[in-house]
């Protein structure tokens, strides 16, 4: 992946992520990146069986 805000999406993309980039006229830019939980076996996180 490349660079940059493009490259930074792509990785995302590629582990089930996103990137949402706001910038309303006169500001201010706001970008999110949201990752899913993985537990340490890969599996979703989520609730927890007791």
């Amino acid at each position: 992946p490349g660079s940059g805000l493009a490259g930074l999406a792509e990785r995302l993309t590629a582990v089930d992520g996103l990137l949402a980039i706001d910038s309303p006229h006169g500001g201010p830019t706001t970008i999110t990146a949201e990752l899913p939980w993985r537990d340490r076996d890969g599996t979703s996180g989520g609730v927890r069986p007791r």
